[in-house]
């Protein structure tokens, strides 16, 4: 079994059932080269397999879902000052929703192989 094989196969464990098949492929093969990407130098995702393949279905799985339910966020008003969104069901937003969770667990297994992207200064004189 391929690498993308397995990317998608865990995450259609992730998604829910009857998930359209195509577009989760498709979010598989763009998460895993997002992954990819962000490797450190001379690591591959043979080096780090299993967690690769967990991450990144995991990432393919949070694309699913949040493309799922843009739909039906069903927003009443939104307010840019202050930033506050409201829903009509009345949820708060500010909370971290699964999708932010699953995808934070993703970032949180790949971080040892993975360069760091964090904001920092480099080489300013004070």
């Amino acid at each position: 079994m391929t690498l993308l094989e397995e990317i998608y196969e865990a995450a259609a464990q992730a998604a829910p059932s009857g998930a359209d098949e195509e577009l989760l492929q498709r979010l598989c093969r763009i998460s895993a080269a997002q992954w990819q990407a962000r490797l450190k130098a001379g690591v591959t995702p043979e080096d780090c397999r299993e967690v690769f393949i967990c991450a990144a279905a995991w990432s393919a799985a949070a694309g699913y879902f949040t493309q799922q339910s843009a739909a039906s966020w069903n927003i009443e008003s939104f307010t840019v000052g202050d930033v506050s969104v409201k829903t009509a069901s009345g949820e708060k937003t500010a909370q971290q929703t699964p999708v932010q969770r699953l995808t934070q667990q993703a970032q949180l297994l790949m971080r040892p192989f993975c360069r760091a992207e964090d904001f920092a200064f480099v080489g300013v004189r004070g």
